[in-house]
Protein backbone atom coordinates (compact mmCIF):
# COMPACT_ATOMS: atom_id res chain seq x y z
CA UNK A 1 0.00 0.00 0.00
CA UNK A 2 1.36 3.43 -1.05
CA UNK A 3 0.85 6.35 1.53
CA UNK A 4 -0.06 9.43 -0.88
CA UNK A 5 -2.67 11.02 1.61
CA UNK A 6 -1.62 11.15 4.85
CA UNK A 7 -3.48 12.93 7.97
CA UNK A 8 -1.15 14.36 10.86
CA UNK A 9 -3.25 15.09 13.84
CA UNK A 10 -1.49 16.97 16.25
CA UNK A 11 -2.40 17.98 20.21
CA UNK A 12 -1.05 21.46 20.64
CA UNK A 13 -0.30 20.66 24.12
CA UNK A 14 1.94 17.60 23.13
CA UNK A 15 5.81 18.02 21.06
CA UNK A 16 4.72 16.99 17.00
CA UNK A 17 8.18 16.58 16.33
CA UNK A 18 8.63 13.04 15.83
CA UNK A 19 4.92 13.10 14.54
CA UNK A 20 5.50 15.44 12.04
CA UNK A 21 9.35 14.27 10.63
CA UNK A 22 7.63 10.82 10.27
CA UNK A 23 4.18 12.03 8.32
CA UNK A 24 6.99 14.42 5.97
CA UNK A 25 9.28 11.43 5.08
CA UNK A 26 6.34 8.62 4.53
CA UNK A 27 4.83 11.58 2.43
CA UNK A 28 7.98 12.59 0.29
CA UNK A 29 8.98 9.02 -0.04
CA UNK A 30 5.40 7.90 -1.45
CA UNK A 31 5.11 11.03 -3.41
CA UNK A 32 2.37 12.44 -1.30
CA UNK A 33 1.04 14.90 0.62
CA UNK A 34 0.09 15.50 4.50
CA UNK A 35 -2.76 17.33 5.93
CA UNK A 36 -2.37 18.52 9.20
CA UNK A 37 -4.62 19.01 12.04
CA UNK A 38 -4.37 20.65 15.61
CA UNK A 39 -6.26 19.75 17.88
CA UNK A 40 -6.66 22.38 20.81
CA UNK A 41 -8.33 22.55 24.00
CA UNK A 42 -11.43 25.85 24.44
CA UNK A 43 -9.72 28.63 26.48
CA UNK A 44 -11.86 29.32 29.70
CA UNK A 45 -13.65 32.68 29.30
CA UNK A 46 -13.10 34.85 32.84
CA UNK A 47 -15.60 35.96 35.16
CA UNK A 48 -15.33 39.43 33.53
CA UNK A 49 -15.80 37.74 30.04
CA UNK A 50 -18.76 36.26 30.87
CA UNK A 51 -20.62 39.35 31.84
CA UNK A 52 -19.72 41.20 28.44
CA UNK A 53 -22.93 43.39 27.28
CA UNK A 54 -23.48 44.77 23.69
CA UNK A 55 -21.68 43.88 20.31
CA UNK A 56 -18.37 45.38 20.21
CA UNK A 57 -17.67 44.25 24.09
CA UNK A 58 -18.77 40.61 23.42
CA UNK A 59 -16.35 41.12 20.06
CA UNK A 60 -13.24 41.90 21.99
CA UNK A 61 -14.03 38.93 24.28
CA UNK A 62 -14.03 36.62 21.30
CA UNK A 63 -11.06 38.29 19.85
CA UNK A 64 -9.52 37.81 22.96
CA UNK A 65 -10.25 34.03 23.05
CA UNK A 66 -9.16 33.78 19.20
CA UNK A 67 -5.54 35.32 20.36
CA UNK A 68 -5.31 32.56 23.10
CA UNK A 69 -6.00 29.66 20.94
CA UNK A 70 -3.43 31.04 18.43
CA UNK A 71 -0.90 31.17 21.38
CA UNK A 72 -1.64 27.95 22.21
CA UNK A 73 -1.00 26.02 18.94
CA UNK A 74 1.81 28.48 17.43
CA UNK A 75 4.18 25.53 18.59
CA UNK A 76 2.87 22.90 16.98
CA UNK A 77 1.59 25.47 13.94
CA UNK A 78 5.36 26.55 13.54
CA UNK A 79 6.58 22.44 13.54
CA UNK A 80 3.95 21.69 10.33
CA UNK A 81 5.44 25.13 8.04
CA UNK A 82 9.04 23.72 9.11
CA UNK A 83 8.63 20.59 8.56
CA UNK A 84 5.46 19.98 6.30
CA UNK A 85 5.17 23.00 4.19
CA UNK A 86 8.51 23.90 4.05
CA UNK A 87 9.24 20.54 2.47
CA UNK A 88 6.44 21.36 -0.37
CA UNK A 89 4.07 18.71 1.36
CA UNK A 90 1.41 20.58 2.98
CA UNK A 91 -2.40 19.13 2.08
CA UNK A 92 -3.47 22.16 4.35
CA UNK A 93 -3.77 23.32 8.08
CA UNK A 94 -6.39 23.41 10.58
CA UNK A 95 -7.33 24.01 13.42
CA UNK A 96 -10.36 22.32 16.24
CA UNK A 97 -11.52 22.32 19.46
CA UNK A 98 -11.06 18.71 21.20
CA UNK A 99 -15.09 18.86 21.60
CA UNK A 100 -15.53 18.89 17.63
CA UNK A 101 -13.01 16.81 16.76
CA UNK A 102 -15.53 13.87 14.98
CA UNK A 103 -16.70 16.73 12.86
CA UNK A 104 -13.43 17.87 11.98
CA UNK A 105 -11.49 14.53 11.42
CA UNK A 106 -13.65 11.29 10.67
CA UNK A 107 -14.44 12.44 7.24
CA UNK A 108 -10.82 13.02 6.19
CA UNK A 109 -9.71 9.63 8.21
CA UNK A 110 -11.91 7.85 6.15
CA UNK A 111 -10.33 9.20 2.83
CA UNK A 112 -6.79 9.02 3.82
CA UNK A 113 -4.33 6.46 3.85
CA UNK A 114 -2.64 6.97 6.87
CA UNK A 115 -3.09 8.45 10.21
CA UNK A 116 -0.57 9.83 12.28
CA UNK A 117 -0.80 11.11 15.35
CA UNK A 118 2.20 11.93 18.34
CA UNK A 119 1.43 9.09 21.61
CA UNK A 120 -0.89 11.23 24.31
CA UNK A 121 0.65 10.19 27.38
CA UNK A 122 -0.43 13.31 29.41
CA UNK A 123 -3.69 13.72 27.56
CA UNK A 124 -6.80 11.30 27.95
CA UNK A 125 -9.03 13.18 26.23
CA UNK A 126 -6.26 13.38 23.02
CA UNK A 127 -6.03 9.54 23.90
CA UNK A 128 -9.88 8.29 23.48
CA UNK A 129 -10.55 10.77 20.76
CA UNK A 130 -7.78 9.23 18.95
CA UNK A 131 -8.38 5.66 19.62
CA UNK A 132 -12.59 6.61 18.86
CA UNK A 133 -11.04 8.11 15.45
CA UNK A 134 -9.16 4.86 14.54
CA UNK A 135 -12.32 2.53 15.83
CA UNK A 136 -14.27 4.41 13.47
CA UNK A 137 -12.62 5.77 10.38
CA UNK A 138 -10.83 2.33 9.37
CA UNK A 139 -7.74 4.09 8.72
CA UNK A 140 -4.50 2.36 9.58
CA UNK A 141 -3.06 4.95 12.33
CA UNK A 142 0.65 5.32 13.51
CA UNK A 143 1.47 6.56 16.67
CA UNK A 144 4.63 8.27 17.00
CA UNK A 145 6.50 8.67 21.17
CA UNK A 146 6.40 12.20 21.81
CA UNK A 147 10.07 12.00 23.75
CA UNK A 148 12.08 9.74 21.82
CA UNK A 149 15.93 8.98 22.35
CA UNK A 150 19.07 10.71 20.68
CA UNK A 151 20.13 7.12 19.31
CA UNK A 152 16.74 6.32 18.14
CA UNK A 153 14.48 9.06 16.81
CA UNK A 154 11.33 7.05 16.36
CA UNK A 155 10.41 8.39 13.05
CA UNK A 156 10.60 6.66 9.65
CA UNK A 157 12.33 4.90 7.74
CA UNK A 158 12.15 2.16 9.57
CA UNK A 159 14.81 -0.32 9.72
CA UNK A 160 14.01 -2.72 12.17
CA UNK A 161 10.16 -3.91 12.16
CA UNK A 162 8.39 -5.99 14.84
CA UNK A 163 5.44 -7.27 13.39
CA UNK A 164 3.13 -8.69 16.29
CA UNK A 165 1.59 -11.81 15.59
CA UNK A 166 -1.65 -13.52 16.84
CA UNK A 167 -3.94 -14.49 13.66
CA UNK A 168 -6.57 -12.67 14.66
CA UNK A 169 -8.57 -10.06 11.74
CA UNK A 170 -7.00 -7.40 13.32
CA UNK A 171 -3.55 -8.71 13.08
CA UNK A 172 -4.06 -9.79 9.13
CA UNK A 173 -5.14 -6.55 8.44
CA UNK A 174 -2.39 -4.53 10.33
CA UNK A 175 0.17 -7.12 8.21
CA UNK A 176 -1.45 -5.69 5.09
CA UNK A 177 -1.29 -2.29 5.71
CA UNK A 178 1.70 -2.29 7.04
CA UNK A 179 3.58 -4.36 4.36
CA UNK A 180 5.19 -1.21 2.47
CA UNK A 181 7.29 -0.66 6.02
CA UNK A 182 7.86 -4.77 6.22
CA UNK A 183 9.32 -4.56 2.96
CA UNK A 184 11.40 -1.70 3.10
CA UNK A 185 12.65 -2.45 6.88
CA UNK A 186 15.88 -4.46 6.97
CA UNK A 187 15.14 -6.55 10.04
CA UNK A 188 11.64 -8.19 10.28
CA UNK A 189 11.03 -10.07 13.22
CA UNK A 190 7.67 -11.91 13.33
CA UNK A 191 6.67 -11.89 17.55
CA UNK A 192 4.21 -14.73 18.59
CA UNK A 193 3.16 -13.73 22.10
CA UNK A 194 1.81 -16.54 24.27
CA UNK A 195 -2.04 -15.91 24.63
CA UNK A 196 -5.19 -17.89 24.91
CA UNK A 197 -6.03 -16.85 20.74
CA UNK A 198 -2.44 -17.88 19.52
CA UNK A 199 -2.58 -21.24 20.92
CA UNK A 200 -3.97 -22.62 17.28
CA UNK A 201 -1.01 -20.81 15.47
CA UNK A 202 1.16 -24.19 15.26
CA UNK A 203 4.41 -24.38 13.77
CA UNK A 204 2.78 -25.22 10.35
CA UNK A 205 0.96 -21.92 10.46
CA UNK A 206 3.99 -19.39 11.99
CA UNK A 207 5.84 -21.16 8.84
CA UNK A 208 3.55 -20.09 6.60
CA UNK A 209 3.49 -16.75 7.52
CA UNK A 210 7.11 -16.62 7.28
CA UNK A 211 7.16 -18.25 3.73
CA UNK A 212 4.09 -15.85 2.60
CA UNK A 213 6.81 -12.72 3.85
CA UNK A 214 9.29 -14.50 1.85
CA UNK A 215 7.27 -14.26 -1.56
CA UNK A 216 7.45 -10.53 -0.78
CA UNK A 217 11.26 -10.51 -0.71
CA UNK A 218 11.04 -10.42 3.37
CA UNK A 219 13.34 -12.47 5.28
CA UNK A 220 11.49 -12.98 8.84
CA UNK A 221 12.60 -13.95 11.86
CA UNK A 222 10.20 -16.01 14.15
CA UNK A 223 10.13 -15.06 17.48
CA UNK A 224 7.92 -17.22 20.13
CA UNK A 225 7.49 -15.46 23.53
CA UNK A 226 7.22 -17.99 26.68
CA UNK A 227 4.38 -18.02 28.27
CA UNK A 228 4.58 -15.93 31.96
CA UNK A 229 2.78 -14.06 33.97
CA UNK A 230 2.90 -10.63 32.26
CA UNK A 231 0.43 -8.95 30.35
CA UNK A 232 1.02 -9.57 26.56
CA UNK A 233 1.51 -5.74 26.11
CA UNK A 234 4.15 -6.02 28.61
CA UNK A 235 6.08 -8.72 26.46
CA UNK A 236 5.37 -7.07 23.15
CA UNK A 237 7.59 -3.54 24.96
CA UNK A 238 10.14 -6.24 26.20
CA UNK A 239 10.38 -7.53 23.30
CA UNK A 240 10.74 -4.01 21.13
CA UNK A 241 13.20 -2.97 23.49
CA UNK A 242 15.35 -5.79 23.38
CA UNK A 243 15.15 -5.90 19.45
CA UNK A 244 15.65 -1.86 19.41
CA UNK A 245 12.84 -1.84 16.89
CA UNK A 246 11.76 0.96 15.23
CA UNK A 247 8.05 0.03 14.19
CA UNK A 248 5.97 -2.32 15.81
CA UNK A 249 2.84 -3.40 13.22
CA UNK A 250 -0.10 -4.91 15.25
CA UNK A 251 -3.78 -4.98 15.13
CA UNK A 252 -5.68 -2.73 17.60
CA UNK A 253 -8.66 -3.86 19.92
CA UNK A 254 -9.36 -7.71 19.17
CA UNK A 255 -11.62 -7.49 21.95
CA UNK A 256 -13.72 -4.59 22.69
CA UNK A 257 -12.84 -1.93 23.94
CA UNK A 258 -15.29 -1.91 27.36
CA UNK A 259 -13.29 -5.41 27.61
CA UNK A 260 -10.13 -3.87 27.63
CA UNK A 261 -11.09 -1.19 30.17
CA UNK A 262 -12.02 -4.05 32.61
CA UNK A 263 -9.64 -6.77 32.09
CA UNK A 264 -6.82 -4.73 30.12
CA UNK A 265 -5.28 -5.67 26.96
CA UNK A 266 -2.37 -5.17 24.52
CA UNK A 267 -3.48 -2.49 22.41
CA UNK A 268 -4.35 -0.30 25.73
CA UNK A 269 -0.69 -0.87 27.15
CA UNK A 270 1.23 0.07 23.88
CA UNK A 271 -0.82 3.01 23.22
CA UNK A 272 -0.30 4.25 27.12
CA UNK A 273 3.71 2.79 26.75
CA UNK A 274 4.63 3.14 22.99
CA UNK A 275 8.38 1.11 22.97
CA UNK A 276 8.92 2.72 19.60
CA UNK A 277 6.54 4.13 16.44
CA UNK A 278 3.53 2.12 16.48
CA UNK A 279 1.28 0.98 13.54
CA UNK A 280 -2.21 0.03 14.41
CA UNK A 281 -4.95 -1.36 12.74
CA UNK A 282 -8.36 -1.94 13.42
Amino acid sequence: MTFKQILLVLDADEPAEAASETAATIAAGAGGVVEGVCVFREPAPSIADCYAVGPAAVGEVIEELRLEIRKSTAGVSEAFDRVIAGRGLSGGWRLTGIDDWRNALIGPARIADLMVAPAAEAHHDFANAMVDLMLQSGAPCLIAPTRPSAQRPFHAPFRRVALAWNGSREAARALREGMAFVEAASEVVVIVAAEEKTRWLDAANAERLIRRLALHGVEAELVRVAETVEPVGDDLIAQCETLQADLLVMGAYGRSRAAEMILGGATRTILQQPPCAVLMSH
